[in-house]
């Protein structure tokens, strides 16, 4: 909330009807309300009127906005006085009006965003109130409004609370800017912070409880204190309750205000608009290092309303900011003195405050224009530059001698460089504007150097220097000389800088560039690395080249030498590993017998040794040969003795040595020449002719001789002689080559065979082998089937197995029995179904007739032939049946006679010729029996005159065993038109001398007999008969 008078305001705790609970307004809270306390107030959401009280206890009542709006107040126009705004929450746009009073807006604009809370008050304490938002523990502050139907900008955004927290604004540490507050609903707890900012989270500087869920919290500065505390709307009494201190504690007051559905505002609502004092800038103008005098306030208008014959109020003057660049004195009726630090900032100022009686303030500046004077010399600094030895420098005049001159003068006045004293090694020339000409006098001088100073039209600088350094330029080749080197053969030398290539070397540039050896020619039989400092590595390729050079030059960075050898002497060395051929000796051997080979064709014939000189070589065994035995002599001759085996080409290993070195191993080949000493082997053969019925042929390649050896090696050629032919065949041939034909004798069934022969490799020959033969068997005879009998009771099923089957006495003359057989129908059963399964069992149904025996035929198969039919005899055991019933019908008259014939229930029994036949049902009347024979009759005494006209019989006809069935015997009886009987006894009562209208003819019923009785009213009625003929009463 906005302070004009440097205090905060203080909220009046009053209502459109003032309660206060604890009575009438103490005499302190009185005053404190006409010195301009806040007081609350209370808005209608639904309707958008504003409800406010005052600070002399009236009310104003106005409407402004628009139903839905949030309402925020502030001191829009810095006079003083809180007036109404309203935010509208669907698109952030916030409406402003100066005056408590409806009316249009004053000012609109648009700022945050749809869901944001708005809130004001004087964030930068220049005595108006600005708008923020709250967005859910973010806060968005703007010290200035924003332009009328503009959009406003946040000068302050921080973080502050949680999402879901109450904000609110206030002064709470009485510092005049407005800060943040937060209350907790969930919690009842209120936080609140003196920080604002941007970029940062604002830390909680006080939190303590107050209210309860459901409350609204305000603030304000209730008791003229100069800070701000809190307070709650508790719509559910219609009450605030006001807190003195912000901390826990029990309200200090309550006020009952306004309507539960109401939302809350508190502010200055009344008084005065205020306005404050105006603070002209003021302008002075003195000369550098000057003193003036003047008077701030002289200018500045006071706001204070005074009357006619009163003086304008006076302003009281404080320094807010002093100058930069002098000394002031200012009183606090606005003279004052500045004297100026005589430096080259020429223009300074100072701030200042005026503040009127009503304590409201404003700021001025005062600014001050120094003008300059020429009252510093220029400043010089030596500076250095350098040129190539005999060459010219040019320096222009932005590198040149003014480039690093500075004059403290502001403004800076006009400079002009001039030569001291010249150079010593060459000549220079000075120009006014700082740039200069050297030209070096090819000297062998380094180094040169001329003064100068700088004038400012009024003052000279000191004398500065000019050191030019003078590069050398090489212009001379270096020299060197040749050198020598010994080394061992294939060893390395290394030769350190002291004893290198550049010993003896030299430059006569003056002063002598850096001199490096670098190699032109490599060495042919090594490798040489050359460093720059002329140290170097030589390494002999361990040739037998003992003489080898490569050559140099020495460089000073830009030119080189002649070129220079170096002489490389190689010491030779027994290095050399001796070497020595593999030797092969081809049929000059012969199985078992023995090899000499004399030195001038052994080993050492094959053998060289690289070293130069040669070395003495000698000859030695490595390892031994595998068949044989060998001797190796020193001069390289050698001796082979075979071990007769049949291994015809064999090794050894020898070696050459020269004294250090031992060669590598190399193979001696010896071939042997076989011979044949071994007698060939025969392998068992076995073979499986085809059918009993073909000619079984073996060729060559599977024949008798195919899995013969002969341990010969090359192996001899072999030939079958035969020695025992086959028993079986009735014609068999056996070829040298080991084929052969057999032709078996197919009468038996017989099938194993075999023939004996010897294998013959041209000097010896084999053990006699035995061939197996087995010979295929051919199915080629029918199977025989038996005949089988089986028993089953009439009617019934007969199921025999595969074991019990008629397949079992069944047989088939072929060897080996390894046929399946099989049964098929032939010709089927008369009195039955069958059902024959392949492996000869099978299921039998009698149909239940008398038949009492049944056959069936089949026969059997072994795949390729069917036997003759067999046949299969059944018999049936007989099976007492029951007896079937047939149904009847009859008719009769009524009132038959006794015995008279109704029908006959028929049964048909194979079995049986007498029966015995029951009623068992539908004679409930006893009305019919039945005979032995199934007669049925009617009984005697039975009167069908008033029994029913039909009859359903239920009839149990059964055997002797007893076996039954039941038939249906259904009786009609026709009915026969007899003469009709009237029976006296039928009383009715008539009163005297009246009629009655009931007719005799109604009791007539055709009856044997029917007596009516006739009741007289006085006497009992006599009785009487109607005759049938007169239909008259006889008594």
């Amino acid at each position: 909330m906005a302070n004009v008078e440097g205090l905060k305001r203080t909220l009046l705790l009053a209502g459109l009807m003032l309660v206060v609970a604890f009575g009438v307004l103490s005499s302190q809270q009185a005053e404190a309300a006409e010195q301009g306390a806040d007081t609350v107030g209370l808005v209608n959401p639904a309707s958008s009127e504003w409800h406010l009280q005052l600070a002399d206890g009236s009310s104003n009542s106005f409407y402004f906005g628009v139903p839905g709006d949030i309402p925020v107040v502030g001191d829009w126009n810095c006079d003083g006085v809180s007036t109404p705004g309203m935010w509208r929450q669907s698109d952030g746009f916030a409406y402003l009006r100066n005056s408590n009073s409806m009316g249009a807006a004053d000012i609109q604009f648009t700022f945050g965003a749809p869901g944001d809370i708005p809130i004001a008050g004087d964030f930068d304490g220049d005595g108006c109130d600005t708008l923020g938002v709250y967005r859910s523990g973010r806060v968005f502050i703007a010290n200035e409004l924003g332009a009328n139907n503009g959009f406003f900008a946040a000068d302050y955004d921080f973080f502050f609370g949680n999402p879901g927290d109450k904000p609110f604004v206030g002064d709470f540490d009485g510092d005049g800017f407005d800060s943040i507050g937060l209350r907790r609903e969930s919690s009842g707890f209120v936080y609140f912070t003196n920080s604002t900012g941007t970029n940062l989270i604002a830390p909680t500087d006080a939190s303590f409880f107050f209210g309860q869920g459901g409350d609204k919290v305000v603030s304000g500065d209730w008791t003229f204190s100069g800070f701000d505390t809190v307070g709650i709307w508790r719509a559910t009494d219609e009450s605030f309750y006001l807190n003195y201190l912000n901390e826990l504690a029990v309200a200090d007051e309550i006020v009952q205000f306004g309507s539960a559905s109401w939302i809350p505002v508190t502010g200055k609502f009344s008084g005065t608009p205020v306005f404050p004092p105006l603070a002209l800038d003021d302008v002075i103008e003195l000369a550098e290092g000057g003193v003036v005098e003047g008077d701030v306030a002289v200018n500045d208008v006071s706001n204070v309303p005074v009357s006619p014959n009163e003086l304008p109020s006076t302003l009281d003057v404080t320094l807010v900011t002093g100058p930069s660049y002098g000394i002031l004195e200012l009183g606090d009726d606005g003279l004052f003195t500045y004297t100026h630090d005589g430096s080259e900032n020429h223009t300074d100022s100072f701030t200042y405050r005026v503040t009127d009686s009503n304590g409201l303030t404003a700021d001025g500046a005062v600014t001050i224009n120094i003008a300059p004077s020429n009252d510093n010399a220029p400043q010089v600094s030596d500076m250095s530059v350098s040129v190539d030895e005999g060459q010219t420098l040019e320096i222009a005049p932005n590198d040149g001698l003014l480039s690093t001159t500075s004059d403290l003068d502001v403004p800076p006045d006009v400079l002009a460089a001039e030569l001291v004293i010249p150079t010593s090694f060459g000549t220079v020339s000075v120009n006014e504007d700082g740039s200069f000409v050297y030209t070096h006098n090819d000297s062998e001088e380094r180094s040169d150097a001329f003064v100068y100073r700088v004038f400012d039209g009024v003052n000279y600088s000191a004398d500065a220097v000019v050191t030019i350094i003078v590069n050398p330029v090489n212009d001379n080749a270096p020299f060197g000389v040749g050198s020598s080197v010994v080394v061992d053969e294939g060893a390395v030398v290394d030769v350190v800088a002291a004893d290198g290539l550049l010993v003896g070397a030299g430059d006569d540039d003056v002063p002598a560039g850096t001199l490096s050896a670098v190699l032109v020619d490599a060495p042919q039989f090594g490798t040489v690395a050359v460093a720059a400092d002329g140290s170097f590595s030589y390494t002999h390729d361990d040739s037998e080249n003992h003489v080898d050079s490569f050559t140099f030059v020495v460089s000073d960075g830009e030119l080189t030498s002649d070129p220079y050898p170096v002489e490389v002497t190689v010491t030779p060395v027994n290095d050399n590993t001796p070497s020595v051929d593999g030797l092969s000796f081809v049929d000059e051997s012969v199985e078992g017998a023995v090899l000499s080979v004399a030195a001038v064709d052994g080993v050492l014939s094959v053998a060289s040794d690289a070293d130069l000189p040669g070395d003495t070589l000698t000859a030695e065994l490595v390892t031994a040969a595998d068949h044989g035995v060998v001797t190796v002599n020193a001069d390289g001759s050698f001796t082979y003795a075979h071990d007769g085996s049949e291994n015809h080409a064999d090794s050894f290993t020898v070696a050459v040595r020269d004294g250090d070195w031992v060669s590598l191993p190399a193979a001696v080949v010896v071939s042997v020449t076989p011979v044949n000493d071994n007698a060939p082997e025969g392998g068992v053969d076995t073979y499986v002719t085809g059918a009993e019925t073909d000619v079984f042929t073996a060729d060559a390649a599977s024949g008798v001789l195919f899995n013969d050896t002969d341990a010969d090696v090359p192996a001899d050629k072999l030939t079958a002689v035969l020695v025992t032919g086959p028993s079986l065949a009735t014609a068999f041939t056996l070829n040298p080559d080991g084929s052969f034909s057999y032709d078996f004798d197919e009468t038996g069934e017989v099938f194993e065979d075999s023939f004996t022969y010897q294998a013959f490799d041209g000097i010896n020959t084999s053990a006699a082998t035995t061939v197996n033969l087995t010979i295929t068997p051919v199915n080629d005879n029918a199977p025989t089937a038996g005949d089988d009998g089986y028993t089953l009771d009439e009617g019934a099923a007969l199921a025999v197995i595969e074991l019990d089957g008629v397949l079992a006495n069944d047989e088939d003359a072929d060897l080996p029995v390894d046929y399946t057989l099989t049964a098929t129908v032939a010709t089927e059963p008369d009195f039955g179904t069958l059902t024959l399964a392949a492996d000869g069992s099978f299921t039998y149904t009698h149909d239940g007739s008398e038949n009492h025996a049944d056959s069936f035929t089949y026969t059997t198969s072994d795949g390729a032939n069917t036997s003759a039919a067999a046949t299969v005899l059944l018999t049936i055991n007989p099976v007492n049946d029951a007896p079937v019933a047939a149904d009847a019908t009859g008719t009769i008259n009524e009132n038959s006679d006794p015995g008279t014939p109704v029908a006959t229930v028929g049964v048909t029994d194979p079995d049986n010729a007498t029966h015995n036949f029951t009623i068992t049902a539908g004679n409930d009347l006893g009305k019919f029996t039945i005979d032995a024979s199934g007669a049925v009759t009617v009984v005697a005494g039975s009167n069908y005159e008033i029994e029913p006209t039909s009859y359903v019989l239920t009839v149990e006809a059964s055997d002797a065993e007893p076996l039954s069935d039941t038939a249906t015997v259904t009786i009609t009886i026709d009915d026969v038109n007899e003469a009709p009987t009237l029976t006296v006894g039928t009383a009715y009562d008539v009163d005297e001398n009246s009629a009655t209208t009931s007719s005799i003819m109604e009791r007539l019923r055709v009856l044997p007999m029917w007596t009516p009785a006739i009741r007289s009213p006085s006497r009992s009625a006599p009785e009487a008969t109607l005759s049938p003929s007169t239909r008259r009463l006889a008594s």
